[in-house]
């Protein structure tokens, strides 16, 4: 049975004098986003910062991210005049963007830097897959490498690589290992036994419950699927 509270995540030796030991998770996150943005760097190059793809990408994506980060800035949150012949900002854009995580990390910059911003957060969406599938796979008695390796595999599978063109879709995709980890260790509470098991595992169900309500904000669509 898996067991959370008693799961150690190993360390990882940096080389080099100033360099001590690092988390795992913190090498995986650093690790799956520098992959990604080096992958990416020709295209930023020869677009002067800019990543160009095809199809919604650049006719949905972008702009919906412009729009709702403008809107947003000027408190503009309820009826936008700029969506189709007019549409509510969060009921419109909430299976795109609006409960995303990554995009309320726009705010802070001007609206001129959205677009330059973009392939640097499917960056941060990439290092979030890879933590949190490693954070899965290491509550398995698996080797560390192992995890790492899975962590990768899961980051930059062929799903991620295909819909970066949806790139909401991989919000759904970055936390989805947060779902499976925590069904997991609640799963561990179902001993048989008559007595309810939430008086006896009252902080396994609240990150389970937490877990499930941070889905359903991030993308109801692919909530109802996972």
């Amino acid at each position: 049975m898996i067991n959370l509270s008693t799961t150690k995540l190993e360390e990882t030796s940096i080389p080099g004098g100033r360099w001590r030991r690092f988390p795992a998770p913190l090498m995986m996150f650093l690790t799956g986003f520098l992959i990604y943005v080096i992958a990416v760097l020709p295209i930023l190059v020869i677009n002067h910062g800019l990543f160009f793809l095809y199809g919604d990408y650049n006719v949905q994506q972008v702009p919906f991210y412009v729009l709702a980060h403008r809107a947003v800035r000027s408190g503009e949150v309820f009826w936008n005049w700029n969506l189709d012949l007019g549409g509510t900002l969060i009921g419109d854009l909430s299976f795109y963007l609006m409960g995303s995580p990554f995009f309320w990390l726009t705010i802070p910059f001007p609206e001129s830097a959205v677009p330059y911003l973009m392939p640097f957060l499917m960056a941060l969406k990439y290092a979030t897959c890879a933590t949190t599938a490693y954070l899965y796979f290491r509550t398995y008695k698996i080797k560390d490498l192992s995890a790492r390796i899975g962590g990768f595999l899961y980051a930059f599978s062929g799903f991620n690589g295909c819909n970066i063109v949806f790139n909401h879709f991989t919000d759904a995709v970055a936390f989805f290992p947060l779902l499976l980890l925590t069904f997991d260790s609640l799963m561990e509470l179902d001993t048989g036994e008559e007595a309810s098991p939430i008086s006896h595992g009252y902080t396994r169900w609240l990150r389970f419950t937490l877990c499930v309500s941070l889905l359903a904000i991030i993308n109801y669509y692919f909530f109802f699927g996972m």
